[in-house]
């Protein structure tokens, strides 16, 4: 097959129709790592640059590379070809499009596949950063093994409140909480994340002060009839919290669907790493998701102590 007459576009409205078949290959790929508040609200944030490839003919979707820029950050999350367009020198076009307009000071991040490592290594990232790992497990064996480690009556020193059903006062306490974790100022993301259909998130109290101690939340991935959930993320100020939230998590995704598939994907150099994999690991196999990749050296403001599992998607990058 020959490449069609096809023409570049940057930057496209979020009310493009090729956003929808972007979302769409991109549930096809299954990359669950790119959850549908990622695909659904990219389309609509500030810090969104794109390069499109469509047919002239109909203006269908060829390729696209996306990257979201913020905080000297410019994280590729997407470059990603129609499969009957690929090997055309189509992608190549596009990413040359792509990092002439990313800012000359600004470090390029993105996250590869080990197979694909070699070849972006060797291109514009060099600089190997953490990998990604990732496990399966339904939400009954999640909350049974929370369970073997939780004192039974350890939620009654706390309140947990939806993201949604904060007061003006705690959302913004919440803001600040995510930002002293991140080490980002997230707030266009989170209030549209806030609003997001797709996921449950929690905000968690100390009785005692009224202080945030937690934030988790999970989201769907992939296509919706799949009943694939994301953990993404779990930031808390200890283990107990940590494990505590991924059994809140686990029992609300069994109650929408009993069948339901939960991604937990834990970053090396993250408390989560050390201290749930290997729980995860009596009752689920990882595998390697992929590594991040970067331009230069980059000194992540992340506080690694308190992640358990990152949000690890491009519109909300945390790592």
């Amino acid at each position: 097959m020959s490449a069609p007459e096809w023409e570049m576009l940057d930057d496209i409205p979020s009310n493009s129709p090729i956003w929808k078949q972007w979302q769409k290959l991109v549930n096809d790929e299954n990359w669950t790592s790119d959850c549908s508040a990622t695909t659904g609200l990219t389309p609509t944030l500030s810090t969104t640059r794109s390069v499109w490839a469509v047919d002239k003919k109909d203006s269908s979707y060829i390729g696209c590379v996306v990257w979201n820029e913020y905080d000297s950050i410019a994280l590729i999350g997407f470059y990603l070809l129609a499969p009957a367009y690929r090997k055309m020198g189509i992608g190549s076009k596009l990413w040359k499009r792509a990092i002439e307009r990313i800012p000359k000071d600004y470090t390029i991040a993105l996250r590869s596949v080990p197979a694909m490592i070699p070849r972006y290594s060797s291109q514009t990232t060099p600089v190997k950063g953490p990998t990604l790992h990732y496990c399966t497990v339904k939400a009954s064996e999640a909350v049974e093994l929370c369970n073997k480690f939780l004192p039974a009556d350890f939620e009654s020193g706390y309140s947990t409140t939806k993201l949604e059903d904060l007061s003006h006062e705690e959302w913004e306490e919440f803001l600040k909480f995510d930002r002293k974790i991140t080490g980002k100022d997230r707030r266009e993301w989170l209030a549209a994340y806030r609003s997001h259909e797709h996921k449950f998130a929690i905000v968690v109290f100390s009785k005692n002060d009224h202080s945030i101690v937690c934030y988790a939340s999970t989201v769907m991935t992939s296509h919706l009839h799949q009943h694939r959930y994301k953990i993404a993320p779990i930031y808390a100020i200890d283990d107990s919290l940590g494990l505590c939230s991924l059994r809140t998590l686990a029992n609300w995704i069994g109650s929408q669907y009993s069948g339901a598939t939960i991604y937990c994907h834990l970053m090396e150099g993250t408390r989560g790493f050390e201290f749930l994999k290997p729980k995860l690991e009596q009752i689920a196999n990882f595998t390697i998701s992929g590594t991040t990749l970067f331009s230069k050296p980059y000194n992540n403001p992340l506080d690694l102590s308190k992640v358990y599992l990152p949000n690890n998607s491009s519109g909300h990058y945390d790592i």
